[in-house]
């Protein structure tokens, strides 16, 4: 099996890319995964360091996956740069802000440097960590239906309790139905599947151009 993560870490079976592998379900996975950290400049150390983690489930192809994995690093350090101090990271309103740009920008960048014919019917779904160690915060990003979860260790019980704390942006959630329904599209519900326009089984990603008009959204 060929594990590969876009980023300089070697994090074994945290986050696992299985591209170009054959496997029974089809001839090559179209998923990615990155790992990176982003020392922030104007900041004093130790609080610089900001690691950045994540998934991209791609769907029709694996180029806008690919593209937003190896992206993503990027968009998000400049995004961060509008941070003045560290303590400004534990701003949940101002990071939230922060990060929905980055996303933006990011599609943004995919339509203007991508041929809108290779992207019209392939996209991509990201969910992803941002975490400051040292500030003891973290963000979770997920803009799609993949789900960032988290494990809790009771060392006295010696229990695990896992959870998901992303919420997976499905067609036929009632803010989802909405949006799509305003902006012109429908959801339907065949074979069993929700789907945005009777194709996509998601309500965000990014890509899938020629679904954008009908409530399509990148918006994490």
């Amino acid at each position: 099996m060929e594990v590969s993560t876009n980023g300089p870490f070697d994090i074994g079976n945290m986050i696992i890319q299985l591209s170009q592998t054959k496997t029974d379900w089809r001839p090559t996975m179209e998923d990615y995964s990155f790992a990176d950290e982003i020392m922030l400049s104007k900041m004093i150390q130790p609080h610089a360091a900001i690691a950045i983690y994540g998934v991209c489930d791609g769907h029709g192809g694996k180029s806008v996956a690919n593209f937003v994995s190896k992206n993503m690093r990027n968009i998000i350090e400049e995004g961060l740069s509008e941070l003045k101090t560290p303590d400004e990271l534990l701003n949940k309103a101002l990071m939230t802000k922060i990060l929905c740009n980055c996303f933006a920008l990011l599609e943004t960048k995919l339509e203007s440097t991508r041929s809108l014919d290779e992207i019209r019917t392939v996209g991509s779904t990201c969910a992803m960590v941002l975490c400051s160690r040292s500030l003891n915060v973290f963000y979770t990003i997920n803009c799609g239906d993949s789900s960032v979860l988290g494990i809790c260790y009771d060392p006295s019980s010696k229990a695990i309790k896992i959870s998901r704390i992303s919420r997976l942006h499905k067609p036929d959630l009632i803010d989802e139905t909405a949006r799509i329904k305003n902006a012109g599209g429908f959801v339907t519900d065949y074979p069993g599947v929700p789907r945005l326009c009777g194709v996509l089984a998601v309500s965000r990603c990014f890509g899938d151009y020629d679904h954008r008009k009908y409530g399509l959204t990148q918006v994490p």
